[in-house]
C-alpha cells in the first residue's frame, strides 16, 4: 500500500471553480451491478460509471488519502457544476455535494439509487441514452453514476471563495444550489422553535374545539342511555301490573 504524506489527512483546498479537460466527459466505463429481485434472486445489471483520469481531478487530489480525495476545505464545486443538499453540519461548517450539471445527487426516493450503492457512497445520476456515449449498454435508457463532491466552508472563509457561496443558517436547508442564484429569506428555513409553537398552537386549538364537541357527545349519550332506560323500566312495571290484573281476574272468575 503506498504511503500518503503527512498532508494527505486534510481535505485539499480549491477556492475557485475546477475546470476539467473536455475530454473528462467522456470518460464512463461499462459496470454490471447487482440488483436484487423480488424473487430472492440477484439480476447483474450494466449502468454506466465516470472513470476520469487523474487530469480530470484538481492538482494534489491523488496525494490524499481516497476518503479525502472528493472532500474540499474550504471548497467549491468545478466550473458548470451544481450545489446538491446545502446544509450546516454539527461542527458549524457548511456543507453541499457537487454533481455535474443535468444530473443529481441520488438519493433513495430517485428510482435508479438502488443500482448505484454498491458503487460511491455518495453518488450523482441521471438516465440518458446509451448510444450517446458509445456504450455497449442495450436499452432506450442507462443509469450514468458519477462519484459527487464534497465542499465544506465556514462563514470566514466565503470572501476567498469564487463563487461566494451563500450564507446558511443551523435550521436552512437548501436542496439544489446553481451558482448566481439569489437564496430568498426564509424559504429553506426549518425553525423548529416555530414549528413546536405551530404544533402547540394547533393542539390548543384542538382541544377547545375537540373537548367541549367530546363532552356534548358524553351528555347526550348518557341522557338517552337514562331516557331509555326510564322509558325500559316504565314499560316493565306496566308489563307487571298488566299480568297481575290478568291474574286477579281469574281467581275472581
Amino acid at each position: 500500500m503506498a504511503a500518503f504524506p503527512a498532508t494527505a489527512t486534510a481535505p485539499l483546498t480549491v477556492t475557485t471553480p475546477f475546470v476539467a479537460p473536455s475530454d473528462c466527459s467522456t470518460q464512463w466505463k461499462t459496470t454490471n451491478v447487482p440488483m436484487p429481485m423480488s424473487s430472492g434472486t440477484t439480476l447483474m445489471t450494466p449502468i454506466l460509471v465516470h472513470g476520469p483520469s487523474a487530469s480530470c481531478y484538481p492538482s494534489g487530489s491523488f496525494d490524499r488519502a481516497p476518503e479525502n480525495r472528493l472532500n474540499f476545505r474550504p471548497g467549491v464545486c468545478p466550473d458548470g457544476w451544481i450545489y446538491h443538499n446545502m446544509a450546516v453540519a454539527s461542527s458549524g461548517a457548511s456543507t453541499a455535494y457537487c454533481c455535474d450539471r443535468f444530473v443529481r445527487h441520488l438519493l433513495i426516493f430517485f428510482d435508479g439509487y438502488i443500482y448505484a450503492t454498491s458503487i460511491f457512497s455518495e453518488r450523482c445520476g441521471r438516465y440518458a441514452s446509451a448510444t450517446a456515449f458509445g456504450s455497449t449498454v442495450s436499452g432506450n435508457k442507462t443509469l450514468m453514476v458519477h462519484e459527487a463532491w464534497a465542499v465544506t466552508w465556514d462563514a470566514s472563509d466565503t470572501p476567498t471563495l469564487t463563487p461566494q457561496l451563500p450564507t446558511l443558517t443551523d435550521s436552512m436547508f437548501v436542496p439544489v444550489w446553481t451558482p448566481g442564484d439569489n437564496v430568498p429569506d426564509g424559504i429553506y428555513e426549518h425553525d423548529e422553535a416555530k414549528d413546536g409553537h405551530a404544533m402547540s398552537k394547533t393542539i390548543r386549538l384542538v382541544l377547545l374545539i375537540g373537548l367541549p364537541i367530546i363532552a356534548a357527545i358524553i351528555i347526550c349519550l348518557v341522557t338517552w342511555c337514562g331516557v331509555r332506560k326510564c322509558r325500559r323500566s316504565r314499560r316493565k312495571k306496566r308489563e307487571l301490573k298488566a299480568r297481575r290484573g290478568k291474574a286477579v281476574r281469574r281467581d275472581a272468575a
